[in-house]
């Protein structure tokens, strides 16, 4: 099964064509935390502040976990900023309230579903690089990318896999990484 990943220029139009700060900072956290579909649609506001400050880490909590095992991701510079960014516009929109979802349904206060999401970054990919892509997508890049930087037992418990196998799809070595490798022998 070949894994989809998108390349850092696509990312960039993706990133610059999605107006919308909510839907940008959906793809940034999918893209730079690895979290599923379904995590990110069920985060609320007190996942990512905590007396109205910035977390350094994100804890997925086991409630929403795919294997309902609670675990935490350090959030990046690119993250840092953009939820910095969010922060502004729930103030703009009165969503103080810690226990709201960030992705929510306007009307109904709910959180959005998984194939609202799918929707919206199907529409946004394509209009900005041509192709729809599925959230898992920017999962796939997140691991990807990860495995090139980091050991893959980091990577399994960023993605929280309990197994390593799961882990080991992303894992895509070419002749450079070959090279690479017996060079740093």
């Amino acid at each position: 099964m070949a894994v989809e990943v998108i390349t850092k220029e696509e990312e960039e139009k993706l990133l610059q064509h999605t107006t919308s700060n909510l839907w940008r900072t959906a793809y940034i956290i999918m893209l730079y935390a690895g979290l599923r579909v379904g995590e990110l649609c069920q985060l609320l506001i007190s996942d990512f502040f905590i007396d109205g400050q910035p977390k350094t880490r994100l804890i997925v909590r086991a409630e929403i976990a795919k294997m309902k095992q609670a675990r935490t991701v350090p959030i990046g510079e690119a993250l840092a900023k953009q939820i910095l960014d969010l922060k502004k516009e729930l103030a703009e929109k009165n969503a103080s309230n810690v226990t709201d979802y960030i992705f929510r349904n306007k009307k109904t206060g709910k959180h959005l579903t998984p194939r609202q999401v799918q929707k919206q970054l199907a529409k946004h990919s394509f209009a900005a690089f041509g192709r729809k892509i599925h959230p898992h997508c920017l999962r796939h890049t997140f691991a990807t990318r990860l495995c090139v930087v980091a050991n893959i037992r980091v990577v399994q418990e960023l993605l929280g896999h309990t197994s390593l196998q799961s882990t080991q799809v992303y894992t895509h070595p070419n002749s450079i990484d070959l090279d690479n490798a017996i060079n740093k022998l």
